[in-house]
C-alpha cells in the first residue's frame, strides 16, 4: 500500500507532463531534452518512492498526520484531499533536508531583499513601506474620506491659531528619483501627485499657506548638494536647512512678524550619520559617504518669537535651526492630537505643522 499510493500519484502526473513537452511523446525529444526529461522524472519520484508509517516526529515535536479516511459514515470525506496533502507531504522521503535547503534559500534571499527597504542604483536605499512605491509612482490618490480628514485637521488648528503654516517635507524618492529601480516608472508627472493636488485643496478650503520645498530641493541638489542620506529614508541636516529656509521665506511674504533671515556659511563635514534602511536590509554593506552641514546658521535680525511645532522624524533635521531662529520653540507629535497642550499652541506667535509627504494620510486625529 505504501508504495501503491506514490505510484497512482507520480505514473498519470508523468504521462501527461511528457505530452505536454513540445507536444510530442519522450522518444521524439533530441538527446539533450531526453536527458533532462529522465533526470527530471526521476528526481520528481524521488520524493514518493517511499512512504513511512511512523508516529512522532521527534524531529519537529510532534505527531505525523495521520491517513485521511476516504469515506466518514459512509459519505465522502470532504476534507480527504486536504488531509492527503498533509499526510503525504509529511512523509515523503527526504522531507528533512528539502525544509532545511528552504530555510537556506531564505537566508541567502533575505541578504538580497527587504520587506520595507528597495535597493536602487549606485548603492542607494529607499523606504518601500506605506505604499511609499505608489506614491513616488503618483498612482496613489486619496480618497474623499481622506481628503476631508486632512482639511478637518488644519481647520481644527487654525481655529486656535490663525498663524498656521503647513510644512510637508519631500519624500527621498521625489528628490532623487532617478536612483529608483528602471522597473519602477512614473505613471503621472510629480506636479500631478497627491501631494501636490492636496496642497491645492488645503489652500483653497482654508488658506493657511503650505511649504513643500520641492523645487528648492531639486535646484540645491543640481549645484552638488547631498541632501538626504543614502541609506536612510530622512534627508540630512543640509536638506533640513534648504526646507526650513523656504519655510522662512514663506512667513517673511504671508505674516506680519519681524523679518526671518537665513545667513548662509561654508559647509563643514556632517559626522552624525544614520542609515535606517540599512538596518531594515539583512546584509546590505553600507557605503561610507561624506555629508555636509552649515558650520554656522543664524537669524538676522534675532527676533523674540514663539514658535509651536506639530512634528514627525523629519523635524530632527530641523532642530537647530529653529532653536536658533526663535526665543522659544515647543514641539508635539502631530499624530498624538489627544495628548496635545491646546493652551501652549494658542499662546505661540506661530504654529507649523510638519509632515513627510508620504504620511499625509495620517492627519486624521486617531492615535499612534
Amino acid at each position: 500500500m505504501r508504495f501503491l499510493i506514490p505510484f497512482l500519484i507520480l505514473v498519470p502526473g508523468i504521462f501527461s507532463l511528457l505530452k505536454a513537452i513540445k507536444g510530442r511523446n519522450f522518444a521524439a525529444l533530441d538527446g539533450v531534452d531526453r536527458v533532462f526529461a529522465a533526470i527530471f522524472f526521476i528526481l520528481l519520484a524521488v520524493p514518493g518512492s517511499y512512504i513511512h508509517q511512523k508516529t512522532v516526529n521527534k524531529w519537529e515535536n510532534r505527531n505525523y498526520h495521520k491517513a485521511p479516511a476516504l469515506f466518514i459514515d459512509g459519505r465522502l470525506n470532504r476534507d480527504f484531499g486536504t488531509g492527503f496533502e498533509k499526510y503525504f507531504s509529511d512523509r515523503i522521503v527526504g522531507r528533512k533536508d528539502f525544509i532545511n535547503i528552504n530555510f537556506a534559500i531564505r537566508r541567502l534571499n533575505s541578504r538580497q531583499t527587504s520587506e520595507k527597504a528597495l535597493a536602487g542604483k549606485d548603492n542607494w536605499l529607499f523606504y518601500k513601506y506605506d505604499n511609499s512605491i505608489a506614491n513616488f509612482k503618483n498612482e496613489s490618490v486619496f480618497t474623499a474620506d481622506e481628503k476631508q480628514a486632512i482639511v478637518s485637521y488644519i481647520k481644527t488648528l487654525l481655529s486656535r491659531n490663525k498663524n498656521l503654516y503647513v510644512f510637508i517635507a519631500p519624500d527621498k524618492n521625489k528628490i532623487y528619483g532617478e536612483f529608483f529601480p528602471d522597473a519602477i516608472q512614473k505613471v503621472r508627472p510629480d506636479e500631478q501627485s497627491r501631494t501636490n493636488d492636496m496642497i491645492r485643496l488645503i489652500r483653497s478650503e482654508t488658506g493657511v499657506p503650505v511649504v513643500y520645498p520641492y523645487a528648492e530641493l531639486r535646484e540645491a541638489k543640481k549645484a552638488g548638494a547631498l541632501l538626504y542620506y543614502k541609506h536612510d529614508t530622512h534627508w540630512n541636516p543640509l536638506g533640513g536647512y534648504y526646507g526650513f529656509r523656504a519655510l522662512v521665506r514663506e512667513m517673511n511674504k504671508t505674516r506680519p512678524f519681524p523679518v526671518l533671515q537665513t545667513d548662509d556659511k561654508e559647509l563643514v563635514a556632517d559626522d552624525y550619520v544614520v542609515s535606517d534602511l540599512a538596518r531594515l536590509f539583512p546584509g546590505f554593506k553600507a557605503e561610507p559617504v561624506v555629508y555636509k552641514k552649515l558650520s554656522d546658521f543664524k537669524v538676522l535680525p534675532a527676533n523674540d518669537l514663539s514658535v509651536f511645532v506639530l512634528t514627525d522624524s523629519f523635524y530632527t533635521a530641523m532642530i537647530e535651526y529653529f532653536a536658533k531662529s526663535f526665543k522659544s520653540v515647543e514641539t508635539h507629535p502631530y499624530k498624538k492630537i489627544k495628548t496635545l497642550d491646546w493652551e501652549k499652541l494658542e499662546k505661540a506667535d506661530i504654529v507649523v505643522l510638519e509632515v513627510v509627504e508620504r504620511f499625509l494620510w495620517r492627519l486624521n486625529f486617531d492615535e499612534v
